[in-house]
């Protein structure tokens, strides 16, 4: 008799779930699609269906092993083994046991009731539960996969799934198979189903996309459209046309895939505020993927979506004794530089003011078109040089401001107080600098090996209170993006990065610069090709490493409840060589 007989005989019974979504529930009881993706926002109630889909099998395949994949061994650990082991908890089961034997009592058990299972050698990595289920809790990261390739799997779940590569994906699938011969007894209860369980990729995946294409167009064998008037007597079904932005097949379950969409707000458990609190710390369109579960078909266009003319705020003021933020992108032309701080209340809109929100106000820019040594670079900031914006018209609309705060007169004291710009020496309070994690490497004009950030700190080592603080990875343009329009305006319609009306080349950015045609990184274009185009990117670019830094995905409390600042003023000391 099989396990999966003997259970359903006797007392088993599926366990009370209350699904908290159509999305989560239709993921779970589909017994008839091969493939099942199941995309869906944080906190959605993607992972807790891997306890209820192992109850499930635990009525008629206990005789197969089956395969359940994270990315990580922490994500595997900490959250999917726990999950799948307080579902069997809760519907009344001892706790499944994992990485060791089952205790004989169950081994006898499985006897006593005829409930076969499958031969496992050795229980490293193995999660077997009192009913019989046993499942390979592995990961897949850089080459892990492959010690899959002798095993076969009754299924296979793959949670996390947009952060493995598609060759060990291709892998785990080719593995999920009857390891029972087939036969009618197959075909009666084993399903053979392989799920991808994901949060929606910020921009661009490398392959994602063609494998929904791929889905896609197999649908296309069951799907075909009929011209207006048109009749057609073959047994297909008829529908629209093939989309490769939308998917409307794969969603509709056309053929022997299907893709579910779960959403954030779908669980009602969650604490209150817990979307919102996530939303007002994400720009739109990444609340959209990482909340709403929608996958975006990213194509080359507009980077900053989220700025507008709301965000130039004649209000911004420079405070020579407040923190001076300096975010710097190291090319040998142009080079640019961005001055920002953090505003008071008063000091923006009061209809954006919300509690624990920073708000970050860029005062000036330096931008100088020509060529120029990273010594000279550092030396011009000191001074308080201006820069000279595009080297082709149109130029700065004041020459004599050209991105910067106005410069002491005659009725200044000699310690001025009134917000005009001297050069980073004249500047009281701390200056913290971040910018290009490439300025480690070695300049291209630098003496001794040295790098474009060693060269600048000997010169920004006069000043009394100078800092920096350079991440030790280069953020991905994506990431840097995300961070800035998450400041410019987040979800919630909240706007916290404002620029003051005379940083000129700044704003252009905001409204220039594009997306390259595969959305991986920002369009730079060659000297001369286009106009001034060329000069695009710079600023926007310092600008993206400073606010990704201090505020990731614009995120200004971290997951503890801590500031971020708080650990940022921690890492921002003087550099140890000064």
């Amino acid at each position: 008799m099989s396990g999966a007989a003997a259970v359903a005989s006797e007392e088993w019974a599926p366990p009370v779930f209350e699904f908290i979504s159509d999305a989560q529930a239709l993921a779970h009881f589909d017994s008839e699609h091969k493939i099942v993706l199941l995309g869906g926002g944080v906190g959605s109630g993607k992972t807790v269906l891997h306890g209820l889909d192992a109850l499930k099998r635990s009525k008629h395949e206990t005789d197969l092993l089956h395969g359940i994949f994270t990315n990580t061994e922490t994500q595997r650990d900490k959250e999917v083994v726990p999950s799948i082991q307080d579902r069997f908890v809760a519907a009344g089961f001892e706790k499944p046991v994992f990485d060791r034997r089952p205790p004989v009592s169950w081994v006898r058990d499985w006897v006593r009731r005829g409930i076969e299972v499958p031969s496992v050698s050795k229980h490293r990595n193995v999660l077997i539960a009192p009913t019989g289920y046993h499942a390979v809790c592995g990961t897949l990261h850089h080459q892990s996969y492959t010690q899959y390739d002798t095993l076969s799997f009754g299924s296979a779940r793959i949670e996390e799934a947009t952060n493995v590569s598609f060759a060990a994906i291709t892998t785990i699938f080719e593995r999920t198979r009857c390891s029972r011969g087939g036969g009618e007894r197959c075909r009666k209860f084993h399903r053979h189903q392989k799920y991808l369980i994901f949060n929606p990729p910020r921009g661009p995946h490398p392959w994602l996309y063609s494998y929904l294409d791929q889905l896609e167009e197999s649908a296309r064998a069951h799907y075909h459209a009929l011209r207006d008037g048109e009749e057609c007597d073959c047994p297909r079904v008829h529908g629209p046309e093939l989309q490769h932005r939308s998917w409307p097949l794969l969603r509709s379950g056309v053929g022997s895939a299907v893709w579910y969409q779960s959403r954030t707000s779908d669980n009602p458990y969650l604490d209150d505020g817990y979307r919102e609190g996530l939303a007002a710390n994400m720009s739109k369109d990444t609340a959209r993927r990482r909340l709403d579960g929608e996958i975006i078909r990213e194509t080359e266009g507009g980077a900053y979506t989220e700025f507008s003319s709301e965000n130039i705020h004649a209000g911004v003021p420079y405070d020579p004794d407040r923190t001076l933020y300096m975010w710097l992108d190291f090319n040998l032309e142009p080079r640019a530089a961005v001055f920002a701080h953090q505003l008071n209340p008063g000091e923006y809109p009061g209809e954006h003011e919300r509690s624990g929100l920073i708000h970050l106000g860029v005062f000036g820019e330096y931008f100088y078109a020509g060529e120029m040594s990273d010594r000279r670079f550092a030396q011009a900031l000191i001074r308080g040089d201006r820069g000279d914006g595009c080297d082709s018209q149109p130029r700065y609309r004041s020459e004599e401001l050209r991105g910067l705060p106005p410069p002491c007169d005659e009725t200044c004291d000699p310690v001025c107080r009134k917000g005009h710009w001297n050069g980073l020496r004249a500047h009281r309070g701390r200056i913290i600098a971040c910018g290009d994690q490439r300025g480690t490497h070695r300049s291209s004009h630098g003496d001794n090996l040295e790098s474009s950030w060693a060269i600048v700190d000997q010169e920004f080592g006069q000043l009394k209170r100078y800092g920096k603080d350079v991440p030790e990875d280069q953020p991905s343009p994506r990431a840097r993006v995300d961070s800035v329009n998450a400041k410019l305006c987040n979800a919630l319609g909240v706007r916290s990065l404002w620029i003051h009306p005379r940083c000129e080349e700044l704003i252009r950015d905001f409204e220039q610069v594009q997306w390259d045609e595969d959305g991986t990184a920002l369009r730079e274009w060659r000297r001369g090709s286009m106009g001034t185009e060329w000069h695009r990117t710079h600023l926007s670019d310092g600008l993206g490493y400073g606010v990704h830094r201090l505020s990731p995905l614009g995120r200004d409390v971290d997951s503890k409840g801590d500031s971020v600042r708080a650990h940022y003023r921690e890492r921002t000391k003087r550099p140890s060589h000064l």
